[in-house]
């Protein structure tokens, strides 16, 4: 049975700001990570309001931040990458977006195994 990620609904215009950012790499792991995740709003995440209606973020292995942007799927998920079709290999899933909380995955096996799900928790 394939388990389908349902919709996350996201305003893109609310995501910029500062952020704890932390990442892990087994489901169960996910509360403890947003624990951290907070912690790290000591030394915060920065997303940025881009130029084009998207916002700035790191892609994977890049040092300098790029405007990515919100896009939906077919299926109805949302992703955030660079402009184009919705579900490329340089996007992110949008896991969920509940209480400012985004968690996202990356869609290339490589930098999942890097990078792992990432959490961003909004910092006050």
């Amino acid at each position: 049975m394939e388990i389908v990620t349902p919709a996350a609904q996201v305003d893109i215009a609310a995501l910029p700001g500062d952020y704890g950012l932390a990442s892990h790499h087994k489901a169960e792991d996910r509360e403890r990570t947003i624990e951290q995740a907070k912690i790290a709003c000591g030394n915060p995440y920065k997303i940025g309001a881009g130029s084009n209606g998207g916002v700035l973020m790191h892609a994977a292995g890049q040092n300098q931040p790029t405007e990515i942007f919100l896009k939906v799927g077919q299926d109805g998920r949302s992703f955030l990458g660079p402009k184009g079709p919705a579900g490329v290999p340089q996007d992110r899933l949008i896991v969920s977006y509940e209480d400012g909380v985004l968690i996202t995955d990356w869609l290339d096996q490589g930098a999942r195994s890097v990078y792992g799900t990432m959490i961003y928790v909004p910092c006050a």
